[in-house]
């Protein structure tokens, strides 16, 4: 398919998605970062977010991947999403994910040290972002 560009997420996990896409928009530090097929080359930093994704030009609804901060490298028919986290919007277990973020606030209040802070901040913001991404995206 000559207009469509394939887009693969990746964690340290594995894969989380890999799919020839028509058009997503991802969320980086600079902002909103839409890409189409044959965009023109680039790398940026990802940040928190919810990752909008059309898989053909006729599609009404879009698809959904809440990601963490990581890095997107775009080459024209290639994206590559590497971030710490990533999950489909629709496999979010809402119940799990409040208990996480209840275990990271408890962490945080009792961390001392600055990688004890950062970690529960981190898990916090992650929490927060599944949570958010579910409830917008049911």
């Amino acid at each position: 398919m000559a207009d469509t560009i394939q887009l693969e997420v990746l964690t340290p996990g594995g894969s989380v998605f890999n799919e020839a896409v028509r058009e997503v928009v991802i969320p980086t530090t600079a902002g909103a970062l839409g890409i189409l097929p044959h965009h023109t080359p680039l790398a940026a930093v990802a940040q928190a977010g919810i990752v909008d994704i059309r898989h053909k030009p006729e599609d009404r609804t879009l698809g959904h991947i809440v990601i963490t901060r990581g890095l997107v490298e775009v080459d024209g028919e290639r994206i590559v999403l590497m971030v710490d986290d990533a999950a489909q919007v629709k496999d979010i277990d809402e119940f799990n994910e409040r208990q996480r973020l209840a275990k990271a606030e408890e962490r945080l209040k009792s961390a001392q040290e600055d990688r004890e802070i950062a970690a529960a901040q981190a898990d916090i913001l992650r929490s927060t972002t599944w949570l958010d991404a579910s409830k917008r995206h049911k």
